[in-house]
């Protein structure tokens, strides 16, 4: 059971690269943006795990601030795509920022440690 679902179709704009390209079933980049279709499934940040019905690992933000951060992260690295892994850390950094979490610059970290740890530069 995934933690979020899209319920409509969602686009951003900050989102771009120069050819057009399919993610899966589920979404498509182009010059003009990131469109992920209704129905794409993500757990919001990583790690997590359930005991008992209780959810423990990293924290999606105050009010869920890290939903659509954590949604544009996850499906651009799960899917094939022209963008570089550092770019889509980036990507996810500013974001993080734009929605003022206060722990941007460290879940940045994390994840390019673990980019390079994995070898997906």
């Amino acid at each position: 059971m995934w933690k979020w679902k899209l319920k409509k179709s969602k686009f951003f704009p900050l989102v771009k690269c120069s050819e057009k390209t399919l993610l899966g079933n589920w979404g498509t980049i182009s010059q003009d943006g990131l469109m992920i279709k209704r129905g794409y499934s993500w757990d919001g940040c990583s790690p997590k795990f359930k005991i008992f019905g209780i959810t423990f690992g990293t924290w999606d933000g105050r009010n869920d601030c890290l939903k659509y951060p954590s949604l544009v992260h996850d499906i651009l690295c799960q899917f094939p795509n022209p963008l570089e892994r550092a770019e889509i850390d980036k990507i996810f950094y500013e974001m993080m920022k734009k929605v003022d979490f206060s722990f941007a610059k460290l879940y940045y970290y994390a994840v390019r440690c673990y980019s390079v740890t994995m070898r997906r530069k």
